[in-house]
């Protein structure tokens, strides 16, 4: 991938990305949003949104869903795709400069 990419289009996709990881992951808990809501100390529409895609969720709340669902938060990182793409080439980019 192009290291300029439009980083905003990759930021929008990596959130849509890890929403649908994240309510992949609750629902193969068998869990319903509220109950991990509570485990994770969130409110239940807040978590509704973060599912959803609609606002990004903190990494400190992401950390808090993966616990309560007994993860961590490499469930959630991004090994493939264009934006693991960009990110290993902003690195090389940053290490070479």
């Amino acid at each position: 991938m192009r290291l300029d990419a439009n980083p905003s289009a990759l930021i929008a996709l990596r959130q849509r990305l890890v929403a649908a990881q994240m309510r992949m992951h609750r629902e193969a808990s068998g869990l319903m949003v509220r109950q991990v809501a509570e485990q994770a100390g969130l409110t239940t529409a807040r978590l509704r949104s973060y599912e959803a895609g609609d606002r990004p969720i903190p990494l400190p709340e992401l950390e808090e869903f993966a616990r309560a669902l007994g993860l961590t938060i490499d469930h959630f990182r991004l090994q493939d795709g264009p934006i693991a793409e960009w990110a290993a080439g902003r690195l090389q980019f940053q290490r070479f400069g």
